[in-house]
């Protein structure tokens, strides 16, 4: 992939004085936009490229907002990624709160256990639960899935630091605090785990009548 540039064009009302008067026309703007690949860097296609404006990582709503339309970046963009984040915390929040699909009760056969499909157990935990993921705009719910892609990511995060850096450090410091924290949760999520596990293999068989 190579670098190159589009020229992006938007209608933007202007405001001009004809004999005294203020008089509002449309007038259309071209904004050249420097494209670049970025390879990924988390994440299942870490490694792969994709174009995206060059400044991308330092791009602000004021920016965006000079290159498109406020309704174009609602309807195109903002509105479509806000209810793919709605969808993905209502599956966390729903996991939390005890949810196992087929592709759950899949999985799980594959390490060994055995669970069943079922839908919410615990209403408040899964309200309670979207409301911490919605408010922090955060999709990683505390479910070990959610909690092993946030290592991952730090893990990467970590990989991609520069050594040279002067605040190697400070960075590299902060991303091991992260990551304890996340182990010693999915330590505990793990406990719980086989602490529900053994209460499942306590409990009598069922008897036929």
């Amino acid at each position: 992939m190579k670098e190159f540039e589009v020229k992006v064009k938007k209608e933007i009302e202007i405001e001009k004085e004809v004999d005294g008067k203020k008089v509002k026309e449309k007038e259309t703007v071209e904004t050249p936009v420097a494209i670049a690949p970025i390879k990924v860097q988390k994440g299942k296609g870490r490694g792969s490229e994709y174009l995206a404006p060059k400044n991308v990582s330092t791009l602000t709503l004021k920016d965006l907002l000079a290159m498109f339309s406020e309704a174009d970046l609602v309807n195109k963009l903002f509105r479509p990624k806000f209810k793919q984040f709605c969808a993905t915390i209502s599956a966390e929040a729903g996991y939390e709160a005890g949810k196992r699909t087929a592709s759950d009760v899949k999985a799980a056969k594959k390490e060994g256990k055995i669970i069943q499909e079922c839908g919410i157990q615990d209403e408040e935990k899964f309200y309670d639960a979207f409301s911490r993921m919605f408010s922090s705009l955060s999709a990683r719910g505390e479910t070990v899935a959610g909690l092993s892609r946030q290592q991952n990511e730090l893990l990467a995060e970590f990989g991609d630091l520069d050594e040279n850096a002067p605040d190697f450090a400070v960075r590299s410091a902060a991303i091991f605090r992260e990551i304890k924290k996340i182990r010693e949760a999915l330590a505990e999520k793990n406990t719980e785990s086989e602490g529900d596990d053994s209460e499942e293999e306590g409990k009598p068989e069922a008897v036929a009548a």
